[in-house]
């Protein structure tokens, strides 16, 4: 600890800190002149090591917790701990160790004892920790120092205090604060609260460290499978499979009266215009997700597994086509063809313009499917992709495989109202769009939660029923 503090240091005498190693003790300082081999003269040896020593941290830590050199097959508690943290974490997300807890208190006696059989019976079958990831004799010797008297046995406890993850000092200040501000006259917080306010704090800390990563992933899908996918709050699974099967083959159909009404007419010109991007994207995305809800359908279900990543792809996909479907009936009846002096379009194109989207958000009632406002990342990405493609075809001069009044027909832009020729009231577009993108996806946000609490799901949509139940145990 004084060697930590810079103040203390100088009083502290030690050898040396040339190395790290399991030993230390640097023995150069004692040998004698004719046992020191780094120069010819032992004086100038040392000094050149003094010298070395300037720009060298004494309190350098190894990173990771497996050993090093010649420990590397060592079994390492660190490592052990490590290897249950990684795993806590891809099975039971941010709100594992509350789960993990509950799990132990299932199996914890009135006193909160749990037997060791029961703790590796957790840690194997639920976790999923295989023996190549830790070894049997690891595991009993690590639950066996956490024992009392009763020697098989051990309070529940005591065993996630010894799986606690440290905190720099710092960080478990900000936590603490954060809690005390929870704490109403009684001393108490609400458990929905508290899970709330750490997530924030969580960011904030990982933010200062760059290493928001750890803690939030924007372009994580927390989906739980293959419950979310084949279910619905209102209609039995067999009937809400036959649904997205009907939406899908809708949508499936009106691609392809859509396609022969505009297609003779643009060629392949087509497929330069957001409306024609949007549509191809949600007939496709509802198709991979007809699949995965078959997929999931006849999957057995359970708690704690991983999606497959087809799954994840389509929801990824589904969360672009929600609130895109709404940007693009915004835009089209405001820009395009304003719907305060409309002009007459074909059937194809109302349902292009306006009826897929009210087809989407019936889907979206009827299913379980997750979101939250970071999932609109993804339809940020698509829009960018966009703007991307517009500044392209302008630079390119490809036009839209029709005349148009102000430029010559390879010039023409995409939209006449969203001209790359006039940059100025383009650039104003994308602003405006990129607010009400921002709206939407608020809008969005209310929904998925006003199905959620018509439902009954509220909360425990990602999990947090375990939590309650953690809580009340």
């Amino acid at each position: 600890m004084f060697m930590a503090d810079k103040e203390f240091r100088g009083n502290v005498a030690a050898s040396a800190p040339t190395g790290v190693g399991p030993f230390h003790r640097n023995a150069e300082f004692t040998k004698g002149c004719e046992k020191f081999i780094l120069a010819v003269h032992k004086d100038e040896g040392l000094n050149a090591m003094y010298e070395g020593l300037k720009d060298l941290n004494p309190m350098r830590q190894l990173g990771g917790e497996h050993p090093a050199a010649h420990f590397a097959l060592i079994p390492s508690l660190a490592a052990l701990k490590g290897t249950i943290h990684r795993k806590v974490q891809e099975v039971w997300g941010p709100l594992g160790y509350v789960n993990l807890r509950q799990r132990l208190c299932e199996f914890c006696d009135h006193e909160g004892f749990v037997r060791k059989a029961d703790v590796v019976e957790v840690l194997r079958e639920t976790l999923g920790i295989s023996e190549d990831e830790v070894g049997s004799k690891p595991l009993d010797v690590w639950l066996s120092q956490l024992t009392t008297m009763k020697k098989d046995e051990l309070k529940a406890s005591t065993l996630m205090i010894s799986l606690r993850p440290a905190l720099p000092q710092k960080d478990k200040r900000r936590v603490l604060t954060a809690f005390k501000l929870l704490q109403g006259p009684s001393g108490t917080a609400r458990l929905g609260d508290w899970l709330q306010r750490p997530r924030a704090t969580c960011a904030r800390i990982m933010i200062r460290r760059g290493d928001l990563g750890m803690c939030c992933n924007l372009f994580k899908i927390d989906v739980q499978w293959p419950q979310d996918v084949s279910t619905s709050p209102w209609l039995p699974q067999w009937i809400y499979v036959l649904l997205v099967g009907l939406v899908t083959t809708l949508f499936l159909a009106f691609q392809i009266v859509h396609l022969m009404d505009f297609f003779p007419k643009f060629g392949w010109f087509y497929f330069v215009f957001l409306t024609n991007w949007a549509l191809v994207l949600e007939s496709l995305t509802l198709l991979l997700l007809w699949v995965s809800t078959i997929w999931a359908y006849g999957s057995a279900p359970g708690e704690g597994q991983k999606a497959p990543l087809f799954v994840r792809y389509a929801l990824s996909l589904w969360y672009i086509i929600q609130p895109m479907s709404l940007v693009v009936v915004i835009l089209y009846w405001t820009v395009v063809n304003q719907f305060w002096d409309p002009y007459a379009i074909e059937f194809s194109s109302l349902w292009a313009h306006l009826l897929n989207w009210m087809v989407l958000i019936v889907h979206l009632f009827v299913s379980n499917l997750p979101w939250s406002f970071k999932n609109g990342i993804w339809a940020f990405m698509f829009s960018a992709v966009y703007v991307i493609w517009t500044i392209i075809h302008y630079f390119l001069e490809i036009g839209k495989g029709i005349p148009c009044d102000d430029y010559e027909i390879e010039k023409c832009p995409i939209y006449n109202t969203f001209d790359w020729n006039k940059p100025g009231q383009t650039i104003g577009i994308c602003v405006g769009a990129s607010v009400a993108l921002l709206v939407v996806l608020g809008l969005y946000t209310g929904l998925f939660r006003c199905r959620d609490a018509c439902s009954g799901r509220g909360r425990t949509s990602t999990g947090e029923k375990d939590v309650e139940a953690a809580a009340a145990s």
